[in-house]
């Protein structure tokens, strides 16, 4: 595969991981999403983006791609997305005199309002993410 600097490519989102953490007080709350579909955009701006980019392909028939911290790590000034389907899984670490008992909160997240419900507690959102991130090529714009 052959890429230039100076040229936007799309690649076709095949699992990106999102992580986003909320906190209330002592409390901590991890929502980990699982995206899939969707395309990822970006241009090559430089030699060493150039160089990332061919470093983190793993198949070569179909030209796919994985980066352990996310596409944004490595082109964040020139990076676009639309991300499709979404699975989620959320895990929380309470501190000893928490007003939420672990295993009632965990089932609210997961099964009933997730982030709507820590919202409407009070919680604040301290940090979000992109992790694993696989993608295919798609051709250029």
């Amino acid at each position: 595969m052959k890429f230039e600097i100076g040229k936007t490519y799309t690649f076709k989102n095949f699992s990106t991981e999102e992580y986003l953490t909320l906190k209330k007080g002592d409390d901590m709350a991890t929502e980990t999403r699982t995206w899939t579909n969707g395309t990822w955009s970006f241009t090559i701006e430089n030699e060493d983006q150039l160089v990332e980019l061919e470093d983190a392909q793993i198949k070569g028939d179909i030209p796919t791609f994985y980066f352990e911290e996310g596409v944004l790590s490595i082109f964040n000034d020139t990076a676009s997305w639309s991300l499709g389907d979404c699975d989620s899984e959320w895990t929380v670490d309470l501190s000893a005199d928490s007003e939420y008992d672990d295993s009632e909160l965990e089932e609210e997240l997961n099964w009933n309002s997730g982030i709507s419900y820590l919202e409407e507690e009070g919680w604040e959102e301290v940090d979000s993410m992109f992790g694993d991130t696989e993608i295919i090529f798609e051709g250029g714009k």
